[in-house]
């Protein structure tokens, strides 16, 4: 089972909504999972321009969370643990856009799923997301 699928698995057993393979950036790029941080504007798509325009002019847009699930294809380097340009541009321009972005390393993710979701609830409490206790 892929990254993404072990995260989606243990996003749901914690009870957080999210969705799967979103585009984000003008369609140029899919985020892996979305989750909402302040779901007020859950109608509103990733391009709505009043959010750009909000955030242009300094005022908070509503937080949104962009889960990017990455295997070794995305990072380089001797020990292939330093992200490559395409991903760093990817989370530069998912930021600019407004987009907390939190990167599940290949190498970070645990095997069992009581770590995976253990993993997931202190990335997730510690980027704002409040996560249902058991």
């Amino acid at each position: 089972m892929r990254i993404g699928e072990q995260v989606s698995k243990a996003l749901r057993h914690l009870g957080v909504q999210f969705e799967e393979e979103q585009p984000a950036c003008k369609a140029v790029y899919t985020i892996d999972i979305v989750v909402r941080l302040n779901t007020d504007d859950d109608d509103d798509d990733d391009d709505n321009e009043d959010e750009v325009m909000r955030a242009e002019q300094g005022a908070s847009a509503p937080k949104r969370l962009a889960i990017e699930c990455d295997g070794p294809t995305h990072f380089v380097g001797k020990e292939g643990r330093e992200p490559d340009q395409r991903t760093l541009r990817k989370r530069e321009l998912l930021q600019r856009d407004g987009w907390e972005v939190l990167s599940v390393p290949y190498w970070e993710w645990p095997r069992g799923v009581q770590a995976q979701r253990s993993y997931m609830r202190r990335h997730l409490e510690a980027a704002g997301v409040s996560v249902p206790q058991p």
